[in-house]
């Protein structure tokens, strides 16, 4: 397993960081959700960020669903590239490996699908780290504009089954950027081959683009979970790394297909679920603050039956809290949108 994938594991791991909140004042579990948002403080040590805002525009037919994972075909993949079938070469199909033209990938089956696709030298581009921001960009790069590179992405997803899609991430990422990163692990034991100025340059700047898929036009949770009896499932992520080439390296979590029209349910709105959080947090024991970011209504698939491969795809509320201790970053919750009740993944 090379350096991309130890960090794929990570950037689709399947646990939800959970953390402590502080003990509240007497008298704070009565403390109306009206006075929360003027006041921004949700309970101690957790405020309501300045750019936070209630998540309203939600749709008035939410559903849940009957679902099953759906592999991703071979052929799709070479179509999408443009490749000759003629040049695909099978490395090992008990294993999913593939190769053809310029192109490498993996394809793997089951409720914790995936598939990762790479030209050549993609393993020296590294994924955003926050370390590493002086090294990012905040203008778009020399070779096109963000916006154009995420519809040029977009268009070769669609062509391998990912319809309906949302790029939630972007980064503008320089040569210098993977070349500091490559520095340093190899100076920690983990680099790759050095490449050449040549190969570097041939190489050049990419764009990380990050999706996910939509249901009804409700985001898929990105992010995967461990189920009760310690099987993995995936969420919906999607990570391109674009160059002046096009798709330099690919890897898409699950591929979810409906299989019923759904069943209408009411959902908490985005000013209630708060209460939910707030309950949470009150529980808990803190040693840092934490400041709301964000909620978003998304949905979640909840496995029914690793065997017979069903899902159900059920309404939730993400919500993001971001520390003020930076080796923590930021800590996501999933609370059941008919329910309230915290979802533990």
């Amino acid at each position: 397993m090379n350096k991309k994938r130890v960090l794929l594991a990570i950037l689709t791991g399947t646990m939800l960081l959970q953390v402590g909140c502080g003990t509240s004042k007497a008298g704070s579990d009565e403390k109306s959700l009206g006075k929360v948002l003027e006041d921004k403080q949700l309970c101690d040590n957790v405020t309501l960020d300045d750019s936070f805002e209630i998540e309203d525009d939600i749709p008035t037919d939410v559903k849940v669903y009957s679902a099953e994972e759906v592999d991703y075909d071979k052929d799709d993949v070479i179509e999408a590239f443009g490749v000759d079938k003629s040049q695909l070469e099978v490395v090992s199909e008990e294993y999913g490996v593939y190769k053809a033209g310029d192109i490498s990938f993996n394809i793997l089956s089951g409720v914790s699908s995936s598939m990762s696709i790479q030209t050549k030298n993609a393993d020296y581009y590294h994924y955003y780290d926050s370390y590493y921001a002086d090294y990012v960009s905040d203008d778009d790069l020399t070779f096109c504009d963000r916006e154009t590179a995420i519809k040029d992405a977009e268009s070769v997803l669609k062509k391998m089954g990912m319809d309906s899609l949302t790029c939630y991430e972007s980064y503008a990422l320089p040569l210098e950027y993977h070349k500091k990163v490559e520095e340093d692990a190899a100076e920690e034991g983990f680099g790759e081959e050095p490449l050449s100025d040549e190969q570097w340059q041939a190489l050049g700047d990419c764009y990380e683009l990050i999706f996910t898929s939509k249901i009804d036009d409700i985001d898929m949770e990105p992010k995967g979970y461990e189920a009760s009896d310690d099987s993995m499932c995936n969420g919906g992520k999607i990570v391109v790394f674009y160059n002046a080439d096009g798709i330099a390296y690919l890897d898409a979590a699950n591929r979810y297909a409906t299989t019923d029209d759904g069943e209408e349910v009411d959902v908490i709105d985005g000013e209630s679920i708060l209460s939910s959080l707030k309950e949470k947090m009150d529980s808990q024991i803190l040693t840092s603050n934490y400041r709301v970011m964000s909620e978003n209504l998304e949905y979640y698939p909840s496995l029914i039956d690793i065997k017979e491969n069903k899902f159900e795809l059920i309404p939730v509320w993400k919500i993001t809290l971001q520390s003020d201790d930076e080796e923590e970053g930021n800590i996501e919750y999933l609370f059941d949108a008919q329910s309230g009740k915290e979802l533990i993944c």
